[in-house]
């Protein structure tokens, strides 16, 4: 038992010491992240992008920039990056990414769109069964 723990300990030692940052795991041809295309040139605050790429999964990229608010990464492979849009006023901004070395690595025009709410005022039917339907005015 000691010896499978020393052995378990060992291995999380090195993988932490050879983590994605030294690019040693996940990217073992040692190339950098690229960004090649984004999921969309506009959208509202509030909702996600998609940055599309290659290397993406190595902790080289240190922020994403829409004018000069930074959005919020929500998940990242080895291929995408899923962001949230800052809150900003309608208007057109500039979208950059950032790496850890102070890089720009992909500029881009985007365009933040007002969204007006979602107003019901009627609905249908106040009861139903199961898979029924519904409108919604």
């Amino acid at each position: 038992m000691k010896k499978m723990s020393f052995t378990l300990i060992i291995a999380l030692i090195c993988i932490t010491m050879f983590s994605c940052d030294n690019k040693l795991v996940v990217n073992p041809l040692n190339e950098d992240f690229k960004i090649s295309e984004i999921s969309s040139s506009s959208g509202a605050s509030g909702s996600t992008v998609t940055l599309y790429g290659k290397n993406l999964d190595c902790g080289s990229l240190s922020t994403i920039l829409i004018g000069d608010k930074e959005a919020e990464i929500l998940s990242y492979s080895s291929d995408s990056i899923l962001a949230i849009v800052p809150p900003l006023p309608v208007g057109p901004y500039t979208f950059t990414t950032i790496s850890k070395d102070g890089i720009q690595q992909f500029v881009s025009e985007y365009d933040i769109l007002k969204v007006e709410p979602l107003k019901i005022t009627k609905i249908s039917s106040t009861s139903g069964y199961v898979n029924s339907q519904v409108i919604l005015y």
